[in-house]
């Protein structure tokens, strides 16, 4: 196979990322998280970067744009992968949707609509526009800082700011 084939250099952008994505000190950050951090890396070390990733191993004779959009598409790509697994632990164990039948006593099975909100998650989750915004939202559920701080809402009947 040609070391510049579309498949190879897709190949070797995801292997790069891979290894910026299986980094340590992200542990602790949701796949939208790691995507932005790893996509902001990767832009403000553009300069040094270049040189190496234009030789021989790499991406040589590819245009530098196009080196970055290969980077963009497998963050994106590693992102979604994650971001998957994400949703469907988050659907399956943490939300409880149960107050459906109290609405909607005609709503249908809970995973059903279960199945409809992982579609729709996934859907805004695939709109460049919508996607960074749900970062803190899913934090906050994969963390229980929902449940943690709902009930003092609830009581104070106040806004509460997190800092």
């Amino acid at each position: 196979m040609n070391s510049n084939s579309p498949d190879n250099l897709e190949e070797k952008a995801a292997n790069f990322v891979q290894q910026l994505w299986d980094n340590p000190s992200l542990l602790g950050l949701s796949p939208l998280q790691k995507e932005e951090q790893l996509h902001a890396f990767i832009e403000a070390n553009a300069a040094t970067l270049q040189p190496t990733m234009a030789t021989k191993p790499y991406f040589q004779d590819i245009p530098w744009p196009r080196v970055m959009k290969l980077f963009r598409q497998a963050l994106f790509q590693l992102a979604n992968q994650d971001l998957g697994f994400l949703y469907e632990s988050i659907l399956k164990d943490r939300v409880d949707i149960s107050f459906f039948r109290e609405l909607e006593p005609a709503a249908g099975e809970l995973p059903s609509v279960k199945e409809q909100l992982g579609r729709y998650v996934k859907k805004f989750a695939d709109r460049a526009m919508s996607r960074k915004e749900l970062a803190g939202p899913i934090m906050g559920v994969a963390t229980d800082m929902v449940d943690k701080y709902i009930t003092m809402a609830l009581r104070r009947q106040k806004y509460i700011g997190i800092e």
